[in-house]
């Protein structure tokens, strides 16, 4: 995301339907996109009664929500990936080519293994392979934050000093170690679909020192904010959002796992299709109406291809193969693959040095 910056910043002309002023889907809708509903959600869920926690905590529709907007990203991601075919496999054939299928061939591997000894027998790979996605997840995410902030700010026109930028991408970092408490904490350990996740090997006062070194960072990304106020440009929600959900959900988290997972899950995948959105927009040359019906059915679609790949198979796959009472081997693997994969190829489609989304970030 982080080098897909200028590209999907440079200026355009309005089409029929666009907005005057740049923006991602539209000027009052990008802050909500990329961040502020899901600093709503944490402030519900800090600020509720404790019944309504449980609720959100226990919500049949923020599961599905969350599951059909996180489908549609994977799915986009893989059409933006794969739209030019073989062009794009000679063009990235280790990222697009040989990694999805040597990690195909692990996770295949790990099924065949358990099919014949047990999911015990491969209990322990299975659970490295899960803690590997939730530590890259938020890595993935808060660079994905500092991309989608540093577009606001260049569709604001708010020129940055180097060691302004520098400090914005900086800063997410202790904030994803942070982040990383409930996975790493030699106090916590999480447990996802009968896997026990998580090395646990970090003690309360290595934590005390991140968080630290996180609000040091927090104060960093603030003072970037006053500065270029103070230079005439009013940051906007989408220069801010960004910053303000992680922080709110990395460093002040609400202590409910599942819930942080879900909210987490959605905020990080509207950022995405909202970026994606602009790319077909552009792409498209800003086709009004005509355009916005287009890209409900692309993203229906996406949606339900998505959830048929994250639930629906792996899940008749365990009630077919699986042990009663056994961990869910094939909706873990699943979930690995579908992971992995997506933050390979984003690391090269989101390049704006690269061909595969170059042509699409510019409209005109």
């Amino acid at each position: 995301m982080m080098d897909a910056i200028d590209s999907l910043s440079a200026p355009r002309s309005a089409g029929v339907g666009e907005p005057s002023k740049p923006s991602l889907v539209h000027p009052w809708a990008d802050g909500l996109l990329v961040g502020w509903l899901g600093v709503g959600l944490w402030a519900f869920a800090v600020f509720a009664p404790a019944p309504a926690v449980a609720i959100l905590n226990n919500s049949t529709a923020l599961l599905w929500t969350a599951t059909a907007v996180q489908a549609a990203h994977f799915a986009m991601s893989y059409r933006l990936s794969y739209a030019d075919g073989a062009r794009a496999l000679r063009q990235h054939p280790i990222a697009l080519g040989l990694f999805p299928l040597v990690l195909a061939v692990v996770t295949v591997g790990i099924a065949i293994v358990a099919a014949s000894a047990g999911v015990a027998a491969v209990q322990s790979v299975t659970s490295f392979l899960i803690s590997a996605v939730f530590i890259t997840s938020g890595f993935h995410f808060v660079r994905q934050s500092y991309g989608v902030a540093r577009i606001g700010f260049s569709y604001a026109k708010a020129s940055l000093q180097p060691w302004e930028n520098r400090a914005l991408r900086l800063a997410v970092y202790p904030i994803w170690l942070v982040g990383l408490r409930p996975l790493l904490s030699d106090q916590g350990g999480i447990g996802y679909l009968g896997f026990e996740v998580g090395p646990a090997i970090l003690n309360g006062a290595v934590f005390a020192c991140l968080e630290a070194a996180a609000w040091i960072a927090v104060a960093s990304v603030v003072a970037v904010y006053l500065r270029v106020w103070s230079r005439g440009v009013r940051p906007t929600g989408l220069m801010v959002a960004p910053y303000a959900v992680i922080v709110v959900w990395m460093i002040a988290p609400i202590g409910q796992i599942a819930a942080a997972s879900l909210a987490f899950s959605l905020v990080h995948a509207l950022q995405y299709l909202a970026c994606c959105y602009r790319v077909e927009r552009n792409r498209a040359g800003g086709e009004g109406i005509p355009g916005l019906v287009t890209w409900f059915y692309v993203v229906v679609v996406a949606a339900c291809l998505g959830i048929v790949a994250t639930r629906g198979l792996p899940g008749w796959l365990d009630q077919t193969w699986g042990t009663p009472g056994q961990p869910l081997l094939f909706s873990a693997l699943a979930f690995v693959y579908l992971n992995l994969t997506h933050y390979v190829t984003d690391a090269v489609i989101w390049k704006s040095s690269g061909s595969l989304l170059k042509p699409r970030l510019h409209s005109g």
